[in-house]
């Protein structure tokens, strides 16, 4: 008896361990700060619109914006828990002015990252608010891996009004296993206006993160040149 209930207790826990290395509930956090409003969506919550594991969506107002339409897609939708892949898009209007608007998007349970391997993140914005309105990107890892959490700084992207595109890379890192990662836009709108963007976040080797930011580059500069002609 006493033999079964071990085998039974050894079970249970490699079933534990088993849970505890599924990937975790992705989730979305959107916060107006000036209203003081946050409403937060977790995958298959009743505030997400799809059923589809790793893909969360939000429509609804938030605080002094009436319209947003927010989607999170990581893994198992895609990438994985080696390689992650996290993209995140919204587009957002606001009804009172000035605004601000801070969009999140956050899973734990990543793990085993190749070595030499960068964090590449692309945002594409357009921001509207009016002059003086902006958007930034912020990506983020985190060794106690807290969904939400801003531990590491994998990079930073701010564009005003009429920006168009970035690309930022982190340099290799080596994250603690299990680890978080995190997206954090802020809109800030002095009139009244719509942004949208998508922004995304993978991991490539070392030599192909050099090849996407130099193309990344190469985007933004004949664009550029394109508007000055």
């Amino acid at each position: 008896m006493n033999k079964n209930i071990l085998r039974l207790a050894v079970a249970v826990a490699v079933l534990l361990i088993g849970l505890s290395t599924a990937y975790a509930v992705p989730t979305l956090r959107l916060t107006d700060p000036g209203a003081a409003v946050t409403i937060t969506i977790a995958d298959g919550s009743g505030l997400d619109l799809t059923g589809a594991a790793g893909v969360v969506t939000f429509s609804g107002s938030v605080g002094n914006w009436g319209i947003n339409v927010t989607t999170g897609l990581t893994y198992p939708a895609a990438g994985t828990q080696a390689v992650p892949q996290m993209h995140l898009n919204s587009i957002d209007q606001n009804s009172a002015a000035p605004a601000s608007l801070i969009i999140e998007f956050s899973e734990i349970g990543f793990g085993a990252l190749p070595a030499n391997y960068y964090f590449f993140s692309t945002f594409v914005p357009f921001v509207g608010g009016g002059a003086g309105s902006s958007a930034t990107y912020a990506a983020f890892l985190d060794n106690g891996n807290a969904l939400f959490a801003q531990g590491t700084p994998l990079g930073t992207l701010t564009f005003p009004a009429g920006g168009s595109s970035g690309t930022v890379s982190s340099g290799p890192v080596s994250p603690s296993n299990p680890y978080s990662l995190t997206q954090v836009v802020t809109i800030s709108h002095t009139g009244l206006g719509i942004t949208s963007f998508d922004a995304d976040i993978k991991v490539v080797p070392e030599p192909a993160a050099l090849i996407l930011l130099g193309s990344g580059l190469a985007i933004i500069v004949i664009s550029r040149l394109r508007r000055r002609s």
